[in-house]
């Protein structure tokens, strides 16, 4: 009887466990995908109108913010990011840049 208390104990533990490990997994997954970036604004025909170049390395060279907040368009602003991946149509132009949500930003020094 007390080993049969002792497995099922151990089982609620193990799961228990596993459960914290997935908040914290997230967690760890968010704060991976903070970026250092520079605002890019263009006026040129066949240019991409707003994007993002990313500083840090990185599997894509720019980023189209889909809800980057008016006070953040400005030329050349360097800013730290977070985001996550967005399923909306990019823009004319914009076709080689990933298409991204960004829920914090803060401008860098």
């Amino acid at each position: 009887m007390k080993s049969w208390m002792y497995l099922m104990l151990s089982i609620v533990v193990m799961a228990a466990s596993s459960c914290g490990n997935s908040k914290n997994s997230n967690a760890n997954q968010a704060a991976e995908m903070m970026m250092d970036g520079e605002v890019r604004i263009s006026n040129v025909d066949g240019e991409c109108a707003l994007w993002i170049m990313t500083t840090k390395t990185s599997s894509f060279a720019g980023f189209y913010p889909v809800n980057l907040d008016d006070q953040f368009k400005v030329n050349g602003l360097k800013i730290a990011f977070n985001y996550t991946d967005s399923r909306a149509p990019l823009p004319e132009n914009c076709e080689n840049l990933k298409a991204i949500v960004i829920s914090e930003v803060r401008i860098l020094k």
